[in-house]
């Protein structure tokens, strides 16, 4: 029997009890086993009975008052829960509830907020979209910076809903331009979830204003933001700012601008500015900068034009001959990261004598990006150096030396990953 058929049946078993007063609905709520089954077994009421029995189950749900309800709410967002999943109860309940939801948001209590949020998006698609954006917009007009981060939350759960999303992305573009700081960067956030399909002119426009935001979480959401929306977020404008932020000395800020970048794609994206910036944090005295520029390189590799390619494949090549062992471990993670591109000869010599290295971010680096190459990197010499690195082992006292053990691991996945097409000899 699947796990699934074990769950309805258990369900049936649980509404059967339920109805023959031979179950104390109270005593199993919110206990672990009869998290799932509740709901399911309020959805088997409203299917085999009456409304009238789903009502009865759910309001008694309501009424359980559990320890701490009027803070924790949690009888509350059970019986939002079964309404959610397939419960049909009179029009009255669902608007009870559903009121109920939104005077239970706290004005302090994030994560309250957002599994009320949850349960607000769940309902709109028995009470209708409209009266959940309601809700939504009259919460992002409160005073308090929580409420308005409700509010984004609620929105974008509906964004996720196709039926509401152009509504709710109106409401989150909006959410862009709170005073608040919170609120700015949790709207951006929803919007990159959503993807190209925010793209609007409007918010390209509010998120390039967000890159010159003070607060680092705003511009960092807003740069992510910015990658998900694709080539059309990729305005001379906005690649000119990020190019500038390139020269900035921050990691955190180097990492989100070559994310930016790297999911862009496109040619406007590919400017030679950007080519040049990224060729002078290459060249950069700072190991920490030649690492982020190889990070910022491997993710603008896999989308970039056959020209620009070979370019980066040779900064990259570089890089994996660098003085500092981390700077050559940046390499080999951007190389592996990189797509379908075919290794030289020396990348592939390079890699294999990554794994040698003393060093063990490299050893591991080295040995991911060569099984992400897979066959493109299946050479008789990178098979027979691998076997052999399996062979050797480093010894103090009779026992192996730990480090190493994560290494031969690595290698062992490496060979199971390019073995299937040629079988290394012995």
């Amino acid at each position: 029997m699947t796990e699934v058929a074990q769950l309805t049946d258990a369900a049936r078993d649980f509404a059967v009890q339920w109805k023959q007063g031979t179950l104390n609905l109270r005593e199993c709520l919110h206990l672990p086993q009869w998290v799932e089954i509740i709901p399911l077994a309020a959805a088997h009421l409203s299917r085999e009975d009456d409304e009238r029995s789903c009502d009865r189950f759910v309001q008694e749900i309501i009424n359980a008052n559990s320890a701490y309800e009027d803070l924790l709410h949690r009888d509350l967002l059970m019986a939002s829960c079964c309404v959610g999943r397939g419960a049909v109860v009179s029009k009255d309940l669902e608007n009870a509830i559903c009121s109920s939801l939104d005077n239970a948001f706290s004005p302090s209590v994030a994560p309250l907020n957002d599994a009320i949020a949850e349960a607000l998006a769940s309902l709109s698609a028995s009470r209708g979209q409209s009266a959940i954006l309601e809700i939504a917009k009259q919460k992002s007009r409160n005073r308090s910076p929580q409420m308005r981060l409700a509010a984004a939350s609620v929105l974008g759960r509906l964004a996720e809903r196709s039926e509401a999303m152009e509504d709710a992305i109106e409401g989150l573009a909006g959410l862009l331009r709170d005073e608040d700081e919170r609120v700015r960067a949790q709207a951006a956030r929803w919007l990159g979830g959503i993807g190209e399909r925010a793209g609007t002119a409007e918010i390209i426009a509010a998120l390039r204003e967000l890159l010159l935001d003070p607060d680092n979480c705003v511009w960092c959401a807003a740069g992510y933001t910015l990658g998900s929306l694709g080539e059309r977020a990729a305005t001379p404008e906005i690649v000119d700012w990020l190019i500038g932020l390139l020269h900035d000395a921050d990691r955190h800020m180097l990492h989100v601008v070559g994310w930016t970048f790297g999911c862009m794609g496109g040619q406007r994206a590919r400017t030679p500015g950007v080519l040049d910036a990224l060729q002078r944090l290459v060249r950069d005295n700072e190991p920490r900068i030649r690492a982020e520029a190889a990070e910022v390189l491997g993710s603008m590799a896999a989308t970039a034009q056959a020209t620009e390619l070979q370019e980066v494949l040779m900064w990259l090549q570089d890089l994996l001959s660098d003085s500092e062992a981390q700077v050559r471990a940046a390499a080999a993670r951007a190389l592996g990261s990189s797509g379908d591109v075919t290794p030289t000869p020396k990348v592939v010599a390079l890699l294999v004598e990554a794994l040698r290295d003393t060093d063990s971010d490299l050893r591991s680096a080295g040995s991911w990006a060569l099984g992400r190459m897979g066959e493109r990197a299946a050479t008789s010499e990178v098979l027979g150096g691998l076997v052999v690195l399996l062979r050797w082992g480093r010894w103090e006292k009779g026992r192996q030396h730990p480090k190493w053990l994560g290494d031969w691991c690595s290698c062992l996945a490496v060979v199971m990953d390019i073995s299937g097409v040629r079988q290394p000899a012995h």
